[in-house]
């Protein structure tokens, strides 16, 4: 048997990445993105105080959509499309907040960052009312993957982010109370972007002196 296949493999199972532990915070669309992901060192840079962690995340985690729609072109002398072309490309992200904390509930009704209370833990008391579109929020998500000098950073933005699709709240005696929410991804006008996507830490900057 050829050991061509085994001896040329080129697999390096510390780049096999999870996210265990990980946050997503949200803040008004006219509050200012984050201008770099991470700092010189490294590690992602503090989140400014205008977003709000929206807390416990269930297991099933943050999960990215991208929905491509293309349009085949076809000829009669052939069966298979002989080109095809994106129209669009739909993005979203998907996630079930576990704590039914102030700001998620604030977030089910619709509200402004501006208008959620100052601390999550605040008592609070909304109404659904007239049907209104619902306003554009600004979204990071940060994880690590790995301790001391094998850590691996991932950080996340959405310029610019909207509640698109809402799921089912299940309130019984043995199930924790959760808030799926669908945010849909636009371009933001003022920076140009949708979604930007970053990596960095100890475990990367240890490849440096590698070899």
């Amino acid at each position: 048997m050829s050991p061509y296949v085994t001896d040329n493999l080129q697999t390096d199972n510390r780049l096999v990445t999870k996210h265990g532990n990980q946050m997503l915070a949200i803040a008004d669309y006219s509050a200012a993105p984050l201008a770099e992901l991470f700092t010189a060192a490294g590690e992602p840079t503090p989140l400014p105080a205008y977003f709000r962690q929206m807390g416990y995340i269930t297991t099933d985690g943050v999960k990215q959509g991208n929905d491509v729609s293309s349009n085949d072109t076809n000829m009669v002398q052939d069966l298979d499309p002989v080109r095809s072309d994106i129209e669009s490309i739909t993005r979203t992200i998907g996630v079930t907040f576990g704590e039914a904390n102030s700001w998620v509930n604030a977030l089910l009704h619709g509200l402004p960052v501006s208008e959620w209370p100052a601390k999550k833990t605040d008592a609070w008391d909304y109404e659904f009312g007239e049907v209104a579109d619902p306003p554009f929020y600004r979204l990071l998500f940060l994880s690590q993957d790995g301790t001391g000098d094998q850590i691996k950073y991932r950080v996340e933005q959405a310029y610019r982010v909207k509640v698109t699709n809402l799921g089912e709240r299940t309130l019984n005696r043995t199930d924790a109370e959760g808030f799926e929410f669908t945010f849909g991804l636009y371009k933001d006008p003022a920076t140009g972007k949708t979604l930007r996507r970053a990596s960095d830490g100890p475990f990367y900057r240890g490849l440096l002196t590698e070899g």
